[in-house]
């Protein structure tokens, strides 16, 4: 909303999850942070803002897309639960590029490994790997 952005780029309030609804985020730990997460992180259960949150399936339908050319996902830990729901949704997407959030409590690199496993059995491949190992490509051919 601070920003002045182009009158061709459309700013949707949504959140990208593997169901329709609301969700709750919750604070990052430093409050200059922005990255609010569907992971309880720090804060506990008590302290939340609410978000409605749509399945990219349902995004795309409301859109008219058939196919998303590069899907970048930088969600907070909830790449994991969405990555099974985007990959059934039919939607042609060759490209994705996510951020792992493997340095979250209840997530570990074998969640990681195991979503680039998924991704490698629906013909996926690693094109690109941040040096942390945190952020990787993936291409389908």
């Amino acid at each position: 909303r601070q920003q002045n952005l182009p009158g061709q780029y459309h700013f949707s309030e949504l959140g990208i999850a593997d169901y329709d609804g609301k969700a709750r985020f919750y604070p990052p730990a430093d409050a200059k942070h922005v990255s609010h997460s569907m992971v309880v992180r720090h804060h506990g259960y008590d302290v939340f803002v609410e978000v409605e949150v749509r399945r990219l399936q349902t995004i795309a339908r409301i859109l008219g897309h058939d196919r998303i050319d590069l899907l970048k996902m930088d969600i907070e830990g909830a790449e994991y639960r969405v990555l099974e729901d985007v990959l059934g949704s039919g939607i042609d997407v060759p490209q994705i590029v996510l951020e792992f959030h493997h340095r979250f409590s209840g997530f570990s690199r074998r969640d990681s490994s195991r979503a680039a496993r998924f991704l490698n059995r629906h013909g996926y491949k690693i094109f690109s790997v941040s040096s942390r190992e945190e952020n990787v490509g993936f291409i389908r051919k």
